[in-house]
């Protein structure tokens, strides 16, 4: 084709050629979505040892994953973003670190379940049917510095998207490894994150972060755990867990039990039930 052609408006499309233009057309503008994040939206991010780009998903909030009903599993995310991302920013899904995590930071949203600076947080299992070993819950005060993190990675990756066009989708953006909004700047160890360990920049009791193989293709799989950490002591709740494919399709299972609100509100139902049993055999 001659540019000049072009210019002078000589050249006419052809049928196909127009057709194509209609695709770009109605392909471009979705590149140029901004990306979303709201406060207990969930985040997958993925890095790579010496990577140029990270990428980072928004999953949606965090109520799908403790809400979910034990023993069910469904699909999570957009296979065929997660996939294009990767393709992009790694060649694919080998060899990468990745995590799922989310926070609740405003009082909106806060409940006797669920108060502020609580996190969710992922860890890698020992295999495919071996749950970890549960993270520990911490003060309000500990959680608070991870919970920052978070919700700043989150914020300015919402901030990145709205002055690049680096989005797949809404949900989906690349984010150059060396910008100070990168998944790698913030969930990396060292106080400048991208260091080696994904612990938020040191605030975390371990590392969120698991890993794919070398050679990651197909129906191959991984899986990370996800757990509830609220303010307090013991063991985090663990809700269930996520496994990802070499295509990009993500699950998730959940295997938790009802929360502590749900049992007392189960334990009023049984209650009543019995005292109305009583009152009719009397």
């Amino acid at each position: 084709m001659n540019f000049n052609d072009v210019r002078a408006g000589r050249l006419s499309l052809a049928p196909a050629a127009a057709a194509g233009l209609a695709l770009c057309t109605f392909v471009l503008p979705a590149l140029g979505q901004s990306f979303t994040y709201s406060d207990t939206d969930v985040l997958l991010g993925f890095r790579q040892t010496g990577g140029a780009t990270t990428v980072l998903v928004d999953l949606g909030p965090a109520s799908q994953f403790y809400g979910a009903k034990a023993g069910s599993t469904f699909a999570v995310g957009n296979p065929a973003s997660i996939s294009v991302a990767t393709s992009r920013a790694f060649g694919g899904l080998s060899g990468l670190q990745y995590s799922i995590t989310g926070t609740l930071r405003s009082s909106a949203n806060a409940n006797a379940d669920h108060p502020i600076q609580t996190l969710w947080a992922s860890k890698e299992s020992p295999d495919l049917n071996t749950a970890s070993d549960p993270w520990t819950r911490q003060s309000s005060f500990g959680l608070g510095n991870t919970a920052a993190k978070m919700q700043t990675m989150g914020n300015l990756a919402v901030s990145y998207g709205s002055v690049n066009v680096a989005n797949i989708d809404a949900h989906t953006i690349l984010i150059p490894s060396a910008d100070g909004d990168s998944y790698s700047r913030w969930v990396g160890s060292g106080t400048t994150g991208n260091g080696a360990v994904g612990n938020f920049n040191n605030t975390y009791q371990g590392n969120v972060e698991g890993k794919t193989p070398a050679v990651f293709s197909g129906t191959d799989s991984v899986r990370l755990d996800l757990y509830q950490v609220t303010p307090g002591s013991g063991d985090a709740q663990n809700l269930g867990y996520f496994r990802l494919n070499g295509a990009g399709a993500l699950t998730f299972t959940a295997t938790s039990v009802p929360e502590p609100g749900t049992w007392a509100l189960v334990g009023l139902g049984v209650f009543a039930l019995v005292g109305a049993s009583r009152r009719q055999s009397k």
